[in-house]
């Protein structure tokens, strides 16, 4: 019984530290390699949504994609816009 508790909650922290992941990904703000300053709107089982300021459309990107998204985009820090590497 013990072991099967402690595999449940294994599991369920597993899945937390997953979606506190994504999260990490909303709200934040990002400098493409076009120079182009990118909000993320959601993440989806397989899309990172996305909008590009000036850009009137949403715009996807596969969740698989995403490490050398965050490898290729720079993070801003809102109140200057400061360009920082992303260390996601």
């Amino acid at each position: 019984m013990k072991e099967e508790v402690r595999e449940f909650l294994e599991k369920k922290n597993r899945n937390l530290i997953k979606h506190i992941r994504r999260l990490r990904l909303l709200i934040q703000r990002y400098r493409d390699d076009h120079g182009a300053l990118v909000t993320v709107t959601s993440v989806e089982e397989i899309w990172v949504v996305f909008m590009r300021d000036g850009y009137p459309h949403y715009c996807l990107i596969s969740l698989a994609l995403t490490i050398s998204f965050h490898e290729n985009i720079l993070l801003i820090n809102d109140p200057g816009l400061v360009a920082t590497k992303c260390k996601h």
